[in-house]
């Protein structure tokens, strides 16, 4: 396995064990993690710098992966199947009871939105 399938796959794996930022990934990686050892790349040899480059090679890769997902899930499941991917990483859950709705920074550059607020009392 090449050294940027193995980046790919310890970005891909960290977000969805971890959704944060890459800085708060590379951090989670060195400090709470043995992700990187399960690829066979050393512990803190991942750096922020290295999960943004993979994730602009897999933008750059979008349509062909989106082309082999669609194909791959056609080939697993029936057409009455559905696969409904949600991006949660911009979602910031918190509060007492319910939704609660509060302005605040998001991901992806666009600054302070409305965003959704949740909580559950355990």
């Amino acid at each position: 396995m090449g050294r940027w399938i193995k980046m790919a796959m310890i970005y891909i794996t960290a977000r969805a064990v971890f959704p944060a930022s890459e800085h708060k990934t590379e951090e989670w990686l060195k400090e709470n993690s043995g992700l990187s050892e399960l690829y066979g790349v050393e512990p803190g040899r991942v750096s922020r710098h290295h999960l943004y480059k993979v994730s602009r090679k897999l933008y750059q890769a979008k349509e062909e992966i989106d082309r082999w997902m669609a194909r791959r899930t056609g080939e697993l499941f029936t057409p009455q199947d559905k696969i409904i991917l949600y991006d949660l990483t911009n979602l910031y859950f918190e509060g007492r009871r319910g939704i609660v709705r509060r302005r605040g920074l998001v991901g992806a550059k666009r600054g302070v939105m409305m965003q959704s607020l949740w909580h559950w009392d355990w």
